[in-house]
């Protein structure tokens, strides 16, 4: 099936308004299916920002299409292959910025301003930028993440993994660890709630793919970690932790996601009751992590509560 645009697409190519705002241009790139209830805010959230948006659709039958061209997105069909890299590097191939800005349609970009956003654009000493991201998980409950989702367009940033995909390992091979920085910007992500999960069968989908992919890399230790959240999403407390035990195993440390790593381990630990286990597991962790408040408070809960009960909500998905 040959890729192409979707009628009903503007031919425009960048906005010349927002470029003339920005010393450098932002494209926006989106990968889209049946996102019609979330689409409209994350469009918002970046209007009078981006001078172009790339919408890649993987076979919506709602409405997404046609909101995504009311917004003048540039829109391609993509037929899905169980890949997001896959998808996400040929939205990148359709954008013509000077930077890309990454969202998920369930995301927002909470409100910048524009001289923020470009004095981020205008730093020659950056390629990329972490932004902090705020998974809303039920309600009040939320967890934080960071991803480099602001980058250069450069052909030879592009995304790896099938599931759970970054940017950043192209741009610290080609560009240098020197040419990553953390950005003041926030997403706010609602599609880890525990509704948005069911509706879009979300953790069957990714326990798919990270199961095919183990196949093919059985120690990979950050495939091991997405599939124990997976698990745990799905209240399978036992298999995730089973996983996360074994991508601990794998990891040679200082990987930006080993104290999540071992903060669900421990939890793991804590909801299924295994107290001594637990004990032994914080204890050798605070070396690693020295006074960690989430680390403490679980051994203080363990010891208040030795059945280990989850709190509600939890363990969360990251």
């Amino acid at each position: 099936m040959t890729n192409k645009p979707a009628p009903g697409g503007t031919n425009n190519i960048l906005n010349p308004n927002l470029s003339l705002n920005l010393k450098l241009s932002l494209s926006l790139c989106l990968i889209t299916r049946d996102e019609e209830q979330s689409l409209p805010a994350c469009l918002e959230s970046i209007r009078d920002l981006a001078a172009e948006i790339i919408v890649v659709d993987t076979g919506s039958r709602d409405e997404t299409i046609q909101i995504a061209a009311a917004a003048g997105a540039r829109i391609f069909h993509f037929p899905w292959s169980g890949d997001f890299s896959a998808a996400r590097n040929y939205a990148l191939s359709q954008a013509h910025g000077d930077w890309v800005l990454v969202l998920d349609a369930d995301e927002r970009l909470q409100v910048v301003e524009h001289t923020t956003l470009r004095g981020l654009l205008d730093n020659e000493g950056a390629d990329g930028y972490y932004l902090e991201i705020q998974n809303s998980l039920a309600p009040g409950l939320v967890s934080h993440d960071k991803a480099v989702r602001l980058f250069r367009n450069k052909p030879c940033y592009r995304f790896r993994g099938a599931i759970h995909e970054q940017i950043a390992p192209s741009i610290l091979e080609y560009g240098g660890p020197e040419r990553l920085a953390c950005a003041p910007l926030v997403l706010l992500h609602e599609g880890y709630t525990p509704e948005k999960m069911k509706l879009k069968r979300k953790s069957e989908r990714n326990i798919e793919i990270l199961e095919r992919e183990l196949r093919l890399q059985p120690d990979d230790p950050f495939l091991l970690y997405c599939l124990g959240l997976e698990h745990y999403q799905n209240n399978q407390v036992g298999q995730g932790l089973a996983h996360l035990e074994n991508a601990l195993t794998h990891m040679p440390g200082g990987e930006g996601y080993l104290e999540d790593a071992v903060l669900y381990t421990a939890l793991g630990y804590f909801c299924l009751g295994h107290r001594q286990k637990l004990e032994s597991f914080i204890a050798q962790a605070l070396l690693m992590f020295p006074e960690h408040p989430d680390l403490l408070s679980l051994r203080s809960l363990s010891r208040l509560n030795p059945r280990g009960d989850c709190p509600p909500g939890e363990p969360p998905a990251s």
